[in-house]
């Protein structure tokens, strides 16, 4: 499966930032609608997309067009397609751009508007991801996830045990899964985006949507890699996690060292419950038998008395 021209067009526009020449079957097949002059809308009748997996905004980047509208208002328009539940429109391409002018009070959006599925809004936000300095493995995995649900018309969980089931026949012989028509659905996805197959998404990028909270925060923001965050996510002890995340952030520490500080919590916790010291053992001894007042038991309360002579006459070959 080939990209759409349609699909193709707009990211060539609105991702890449230029048109490229089209040959002239070529340009025919496209849209008359894609040829629509930039309009002015009313930013109260534009909203983001649910389809957007897109979450986590660059404050500094915000800040910096917001600045710039200010001076020189908006120089790129964004890209809408109409909304029928709203009578609006639902915003495809340029969230960080519908932010600014929200934040700097424009009123108005210049915009292109264009009749696509939701297939293809998916489509051009992971060409989008895919086109960043330091694309984001979360939302990739996010939109990659939602574009084969919308391709196979199942859910995201019918999706993830599709592949899970072509793994298992894989290793079992058969091939009922990647003989049939869905599987050939799934590969022409990830043929269009370079670095993923079927099972790589599987094994490494699915696994990164269960992370906890507040590791899948600072991957989705960028301040640590894939690799580094699944590692400190081995960690079951909240706190002991969320303070290697802070120190791995800002020490940058390597794969290999945050993979030493998470056996650390375990080596000592093994040592503790299986080689306590002795003093931690007389400590432990001395409460319980306290707690317990074995004394008051006549037959403990001989045994308990023959050992407190032993130790008494242990305690005094030091004086």
């Amino acid at each position: 499966m080939k990209r759409t021209s349609l699909v193709d067009t707009l990211a060539n526009e609105f991702v890449f930032g230029q048109t490229h020449d089209q040959p002239p079957q070529q340009k025919q097949e496209l849209p008359s609608k894609l040829e629509q002059e930039v309009q002015k809308i009313p930013l109260s009748k534009v909203h983001l997309s649910p389809l957007q997996y897109r979450r986590y905004v660059d404050q500094a980047k915000l800040a910096e067009m917001v600045s710039s509208i200010q001076k020189y208002g908006q120089l790129q328009p964004v890209l809408v397609r109409p909304d029928p539940k709203t009578s609006g429109y639902e915003l495809v391409f340029g969230q960080t751009r519908f932010l600014s002018c929200q934040k700097a009070g424009t009123g108005t959006i210049l915009s292109k508007i264009q009749e696509l599925t939701d297939a293809e809004v998916v489509e051009l936000a992971l060409i989008e991801n895919n086109h960043r300095t330091n694309p984001n493995p979360v939302e990739e995995t996010q939109g990659m996830l939602k574009l084969l649900s919308l391709k196979l018309g199942k859910t995201d969980a019918e999706v993830v045990t599709l592949l899970n089931r072509a793994a298992t026949e894989g290793k079992q012989g058969s091939d009922n899964v990647i003989r049939s028509d869905e599987w050939k659905v799934i590969k022409s996805v990830f043929e269009l985006f370079s670095g993923l197959t079927p099972e790589s998404f599987r094994v490494n990028r699915l696994p990164l949507l269960n992370l906890p909270e507040d590791v899948l925060t600072a991957l989705s923001q960028g301040k640590i890699e894939y690799t580094k965050a699944r590692a400190i996510a081995r960690l079951k002890d909240t706190q002991n996690r969320e303070d290697l995340l802070q120190t791995a952030i800002e020490q940058d520490l390597s794969l290999s060292q945050i993979r030493e500080r998470v056996a650390e919590p375990k080596t000592n916790t093994h040592r503790e419950v299986t080689q306590p010291t002795l003093q931690e053992r007389v400590d432990s001894v001395y409460k319980r038998l306290k707690k317990n007042k074995i004394w008051n038991d006549p037959s403990k309360g001989k045994k308990l008395e023959k050992m407190l002579l032993q130790l008494e006459a242990l305690l005094s070959e030091d004086l």
